[in-house]
């Protein structure tokens, strides 16, 4: 198992990171997965926007794209996430960065274990996950 968090373009650092890697392997078996190997990039609005118009057909900024490799039960994925895009996002839902970076984390692997945001019901089930699993993750960091 590896999961591992590095940065291109931008000056980010991701902290807590034992709180974050319990997190993301705790979504993981929750769903019935294991970790193998998982890639986060923290990128600027210039590479997501290439990756979406060459990987997705996006001509548009998001926050997060999340490439699954996954095998079986076992998840490989490259998760790019845009910082300015989730600066952004925060300073909009009138919350910190840090958790809208925890968010949006965390949003990537609910992807690789089966939750989707297309429809309005989908978008409500990720995101009530999403809250779950950034309390759970700040219950770590605070010691309980």
């Amino acid at each position: 198992m590896q999961i591992e968090f590095t940065s291109s373009v931008v000056r980010f650092r991701l902290h807590h990171l034992a709180a974050v890697r319990g997190t993301i392997v705790e979504i993981a078996k929750d769903k019935g997965f294991e970790v193998g190997y998982l890639h986060y990039v923290f990128c600027n609005t210039t590479s997501i926007l290439k990756l979406n118009r060459k990987y997705l057909g996006h001509d548009y900024s998001t926050d997060i794209i999340t490439f699954p490799y996954t095998e079986e039960n076992v998840l490989f994925s490259d998760i790019y996430i845009c910082v300015p895009q989730v600066e952004r996002n925060a300073r909009e839902l009138g919350v910190p960065l840090s958790d809208e970076i925890l968010r949006v984390v965390f949003h990537g692997v609910l992807h690789l274990v089966g939750y989707d945001d297309h429809t309005q019901w989908e978008l409500e089930r990720i995101r009530a996950a999403e809250d779950r699993y950034v309390s759970s993750c700040k219950a770590k960091i605070n010691g309980r």
